[in-house]
């Protein structure tokens, strides 16, 4: 849309210099009108448009590679997902509703009056002005058009900015010299039905109509007056308004949409969350059968908190989304944000940054949400930046030493470094527990336990948090259980057990109870080389962990797991326990 049209009359006269014959009125407007109709300023009002109403560019993807002659080729059989998350119209929607969504308050000495006005102005125009709200947002200007409806009341309709072409008379674009109105009209020649461009052109003189086409202005209509009102004969009365009758409802002095501002985000938005749940399937199409079969592979979410890295195992994920505000929770623990509500499920923010006692983000409105979901619980974790996700070995994951992640006070279960980046791995379970430590090992349930028979019955466990391997066997103990082998991770443990079978060391392991998550051999691979050795594969094998869902337990079960149990149920497990050991 052109920032600033010359009054028609001036136009007109350097056109006339300009030229060697005049041009018309009409072939001004059409000319105007056909660059307009194309132009990047219009395309952007409509983006916003399109982009409020959830029609993203991320819906028109594809997945691509470099095929054999250097040429991008569509790849048909890779996952496409096409995820909108429309946090731009959830933006407009707070804009408008912030400021328009309180009724108008009149105040006059003439109550009669004051009704009247009120009748014009109460809440169909509320309505009717909050949707110019949207659409202004949207294309930055949307137009307010007065008329008088078959019951003779005074109305509004909204027109989007992408409709109306306007002729500022002025610089400061604050009175127009004239409109045109571009919209498409739905005509059946005979049996088809066609798609016909028509323009209204306001003057304050009145309305003319025309059909638009090939750059062509065809008249289609008379000039019509705004108002037509009865005399005292029944007669019609042409009328016009004393001032031009399209009211501009600006989203700022410039009328730059929030598209343009905006775009970029939402863009990134969609694409992380399509590209996340992209990696998610290609993972499992390609990794699943390694999994299963044990291959100590995990998929790592790399995130940042300030300018350090860190990292989840994606299979703690469930989504992630762009940062919202949150509700704050009175007396609650200092990390804990507090709730927010997608999709009518409360969830608990967790501040990452406060955990790990670090700056706040510089920019919230980029920041992030992690949500996860372990130990059955759903929890948000408050991040500044998603970087993306690393396929690792476990092996490659490095515990850390005590002087940084100890029983007492340790946050950190591994450290792996990716492309030149160190990475720490949080121990998640770890910062829950301590936030709310009733959502941690049910330690109260072994106290009715004790005093049990002491039982001879020996058990390797393999836990990395030095947190939850102390719990599990002093749980263990109280029940009965102290002839125990602590491991710190898959490998120690697989190492002990493999001395067991070479004579090393004697061979009377009546149980392994392993977790999943861990350095250097993660649990399924440590029940895959129990399960298939001979000399082995009778010891139960006991999955203890966060992650047991029902993609884990059936993986679980193609290894030949004996019992699978998510971690809160410490008093389950004792009895899982007592019935392998019969």
């Amino acid at each position: 849309m052109p920032l600033f049209k010359k009054p028609i009359e001036q136009e007109f006269f350097s056109l006339h210099l300009r030229a060697g014959r005049p041009m018309t009125e009409l072939e001004f407007y059409a000319r105007e009108l056909t660059d307009w109709e194309t132009s990047p300023e219009r395309r952007e009002m409509i983006d916003g448009d399109r982009y409020y109403t959830g029609d993203h560019d991320i819906l028109k993807r594809q997945r691509t590679a470099i095929g054999p002659d250097g040429k991008l080729i569509v790849i048909e059989n890779l996952p496409n997902n096409r995820i909108v998350d429309n946090q731009y119209a959830k933006h407009v929607d707070q804009k408008a509703n912030y400021l328009l969504g309180q009724p108008i308050s009149f105040s006059c000495e003439n109550d009669d009056y004051a009704a009247e006005v009120k009748k014009v102005l109460g809440m169909r125009f509320m309505r009717t002005l909050k949707s110019a709200g949207v659409e202004c947002l949207n294309a930055g200007i949307s137009w307010l058009y007065p008329y008088y409806n078959k019951n003779g009341e005074l109305a509004f309709r909204v027109f989007p900015g992408y409709e109306i072409m306007p002729f500022w008379a002025d610089a400061a674009h604050t009175e127009l010299d004239s409109a045109l109105r571009l919209y498409p009209v739905e005509v059946y020649y005979g049996t088809e039905k066609k798609i016909v461009k028509k323009v209204d052109l306001f003057t304050l003189e009145g309305v003319t109509t025309y059909i638009f086409e090939n750059g062509v202005l065809t008249p289609d209509t008379e000039k019509q007056a705004y108002v037509k009102v009865k005399d005292s004969k029944g007669n019609e009365q042409p009328l016009n308004w004393e001032r031009f009758p399209l009211i501009p409802i600006k989203y700022n002095p410039k009328e730059v949409p929030l598209i343009r501002r905006g775009r970029s985000l939402q863009d990134a938005i969609n694409l992380l969350q399509s590209d996340f749940v992209n990696n998610m399937e290609e993972f499992n199409m390609e990794t699943n059968i390694l999994i299963e079969s044990g291959t100590n592979e995990l998929e790592v979410l790399e995130f940042t908190i300030g300018n350090n890295h860190y990292g989840i195992n994606v299979a703690k994920i469930k989504e992630i989304v762009p940062y919202s505000p949150v509700t704050p929770v009175p007396n609650a623990h200092p990390s804990v944000e507090g709730i927010f509500m997608p999709r009518d499920l409360m969830i608990t923010v967790v501040d990452l940054a406060k955990v790990i006692k670090s700056a706040p983000s510089g920019d919230i409105s980029k920041d992030m949400f992690i949500i996860t979901n372990f130990n059955k619980l759903n929890v948000a974790f408050h991040v500044h930046t998603v970087v993306g996700i690393h396929r690792v070995s476990w092996a490659d994951i490095i515990t850390p030493d005590t002087t940084i992640s100890t029983a007492d006070n340790g946050i950190a279960t591994g450290i792996v470094k990716i492309n030149g980046q160190l990475i720490i791995i949080l121990d998640f379970e770890r910062i829950v527990s301590d936030i709310s430590p009733e959502t941690g090992l049910k330690t109260s349930d072994i106290l009715k336990l004790e005093g049990r028979p002491r039982s001879e019955a020996h058990i390797v466990i393999a836990e990395d948090s030095p947190l939850l391997i102390k719990l599990i066997s002093d749980s263990l103990v109280k029940s009965g259980y102290d002839n125990l082998t602590l491991c710190h991770n898959g490998q120690e443990a697989w190492d002990f057990i493999s001395d067991a079978k070479a004579g090393k060391v004697p061979l009377d392991i009546d149980c392994v109870i392993t977790d999943l998550e861990m350095p250097l051999m993660d649990g399924h691979r440590l029940t895959k080389l129990i399960k298939s050795d001979d000399k082995l594969k009778n010891i139960p094998v006991v999955i203890f962990s966060s992650l047991i869902n029902e993609q884990m337990r059936a993986k679980g079960e193609s290894l030949g797991a004996d019992v699978q149990l998510s971690k809160p149920e410490i008093g389950l497990l004792v009895s899982e326990i007592d019935k392998l050991l019969r």
